[in-house]
């Protein structure tokens, strides 16, 4: 699992809209397919993020689910990111996500 932060949604190369707990929900279902897949094996790098006020709050959701422990520590920008318009899926979007999907249940 590589963990790259340039699409956070303050990072000022990338700006993909993503925050803190999409890097929570994409470490989670990787998790998930490595434990399908490889006996739950993984190794974990990290290759990018320009954002240095936004990258640690997106690695911390990447460590704390990868540990299951939850820290105390909050995103400040998580309300405000999270309510970006335009986060809905586009059709093509859905498409490429539903036959992902279903290879990935082809493996199983």
């Amino acid at each position: 699992m590589t963990s790259g932060f340039d699409g956070s949604a303050a990072d000022p190369l990338g700006r993909m809209m993503l925050y803190s707990e999409t890097y929570r929900q994409m470490t989670r279902r990787l998790m998930v397919a490595a434990a399908d897949l490889c006996g739950g094996r993984r190794i974990m790098t990290h290759e990018g993020g320009y954002s240095a006020a936004y990258v640690p709050y997106c690695g911390l959701a990447v460590l704390e689910e990868l540990s299951g422990i939850k820290t105390p520590i909050d995103d400040p920008f998580l309300t405000e990111f999270a309510g970006y318009p335009g986060q809905e899926l586009r059709p093509w979007q859905k498409e490429a996500i539903d036959k992902a999907a279903e290879l990935l249940d082809g493996l199983r």
